[in-house]
């Protein structure tokens, strides 16, 4: 049976700047982290408070509408953009390439099968622009003429078509029906032009430069999708490097741990099961609730909205008042939140660094079943046909931050590297993870931290607003920073790991968008 940990100081001013145990052991028994004589009340209205809020959140959310019409800005399809501008930016290097090797260049059935007779009439619509960079202008003639035929088929007691996508499939109707794209394009009006950069963002812009077309307007635009292509391409090996040594990192973890050459630092509960997840209860609510507050004053007022949701999400961390008006200290309060530095600030700043590396690997696993996910689910509505949108892994901020000025786009930034950090890892890996690890302990190490890891990173990705493919994704990311919160007990690697994941997710998409 793993040793136990050092009895903790019951005295309720307890700094909890823990001096960690060198007996070489590889982990802790948990079971008795509740102390006796301080229940903290039940945790079943406390889940119910969650689940209900977690459904609020999935209804809101399926209750919107893909298009306000009345809106003017930019309504497009950020996820979308940013796989047509690889598509094309990687058969433009292609071309270079096969230049020098005098080898025509041929995209695979596949590759151009995938943006074929899916999602809403603007997805469609940019489906067909890339077609006909891609594939050809016939190709994308039989795109839109499959997507007419849909049209004609709607039920229309069921739908109805709007006025701004009516126009939109008129304009690719007078660029695409027939004749040259080229010379179309030029019969266009500033309006019209207006209309396709609004609706379709780089792909419409790629509309209006057809082959044909100057060379000059169309090596500008091609050159953002060779930027993305290339930018992209840096990514990805670089995750790959750095996954591998993270893979390496965690399997030398388990080996020490295994050898005795080093444990676990995640410490016994000093509140109850049921007061962490009262904790994380009551900031579901909180944040929720101050989040359309925001929204409400946003609407009423001149502030602009970036604003107030980063003082609503900051104020949400409020709810750590909880416990300590239902009698708790705050000294254990931050013992069992992770809310302490660790052994010191500069080696949870390296095991931050090295839980970035470890925590890829997750992130990848993650990002395999959000892509196994999505086609699925684009299988599934396009054996259903209509013209659902298909849904995309994409942040509302990013095209937020598009649209905002400069020191909108700073709380936009702020809100995304230091406050979801904070907040976040505060609420999730510390209450949420110690609720889970407490009432889960009997079972045995392994499955308590299995469980509980897996379950609460469910959560945490079912509630962010990149929608259900995101949630293998970020299910894996959440897995891979509940390692370092097992490992080191403090949250502070974790809030460095998060934050630098969103800084880097955030600028790279901000410089390509």
């Amino acid at each position: 049976m793993p040793s136990q940990d050092p009895p903790l100081d019951p005295r309720d001013d307890y700094d909890p700047e823990f001096t960690y145990a060198n007996d070489g052991s590889d982990g802790h028994d948990d079971s008795h982290g509740d102390r006796a004589g301080k229940s903290g009340g039940g945790w079943l209205l406390p889940w119910l408070m969650v689940i209900g809020v977690v459904a609020l959140l999935f209804l809101a959310r399926g209750g919107e509408t893909e298009t306000d019409t009345s809106a003017p800005e930019v309504t497009r399809d950020v996820a979308f953009e940013l796989q047509a501008k690889f598509a094309v930016g990687l058969a433009s290097l292609q071309e270079q390439i096969s230049s020098f090797v005098d080898q025509p260049v041929s995209l695979p059935e596949e590759q151009v099968a995938q943006f074929r007779g899916q999602g809403s009439v603007a997805q469609r619509c940019s489906s067909i622009v890339l077609l006909s960079e891609l594939a050809g202008v016939e190709t994308a003639r039989d795109e839109l003429r499959a997507l007419e035929a849909v049209i004609k088929e709607q039920p229309r007691d069921s739908w109805t078509m709007t006025e701004r996508d009516a126009s939109l499939v008129a304009l690719m109707q007078r660029v695409y029906g027939s004749g040259d794209p080229a010379d179309n394009v030029e019969q266009l009006e500033e309006d019209d032009r207006q209309l396709l950069t609004d609706r379709l963002g780089w792909l419409g812009q790629l509309a209006l430069v057809p082959e044909g077309t100057s060379a000059i307007q169309r090596t500008e635009v091609l050159s953002q999708a060779t930027r993305t292509a290339v930018v992209f391409g840096v990514i990805f090996l670089s995750i790959v490097v750095f996954a591998f040594f993270g893979v390496v990192a965690l399997f030398a973890l388990m080996a020490l741990s295994s050898a005795g050459r080093t444990q676990r630092h995640f410490r016994p509960a000093r509140m109850s099961a049921a007061r962490s997840i009262q904790i994380f209860a009551v900031w579901m609510v909180v944040f929720v609730g101050f989040q359309l507050l925001a929204g409400l004053v946003a609407s009423a007022t001149s502030i602009p909205a970036p604003y107030l949701n980063l003082i609503a999400f900051f104020g949400s961390g409020v709810a750590l008042l909880w416990p300590i008006l239902r009698g708790e200290t705050w000294s254990d309060v931050r013992s069992d939140l992770g809310l302490h530095f660790g052994r010191n600030v500069v080696v949870e700043g390296v095991a931050g660094g090295w839980g970035f590396c470890m925590m890829l690997p997750f992130m990848i696993t993650g990002v395999v079943g959000t892509v196994i996910l999505a086609t699925f689910v684009a299988q599934f509505q396009e054996a259903a046909g209509g013209l659902d949108p298909i849904e995309t892994a994409s942040h509302p901020i990013i095209p937020d931050a598009m649209n905002a000025t400069t020191p909108e786009r700073v709380a936009l930034v702020l809100m995304a590297v230091v406050g979801a950090p904070i907040i976040e890892e505060i609420f999730f890996r510390g209450a949420l993870y110690r609720h889970l690890r407490s009432v889960t302990a009997a079972g045995g190490v392994v499955f308590s931290v299995g469980f509980s890891a897996l379950s609460g990173s469910i959560l945490f990705a079912a509630i962010h607003p990149q929608g259900l493919v995101a949630i293998p994704a970020l299910t894996g990311i959440a897995c891979g920073i509940t390692v370092l919160r097992e490992w080191r007990d403090t949250i502070i690697p974790g809030m460095i790991v998060h934050g630098l994941w969103n800084g880097l997710l955030f600028a790279t998409l901000s410089q390509l968008l």
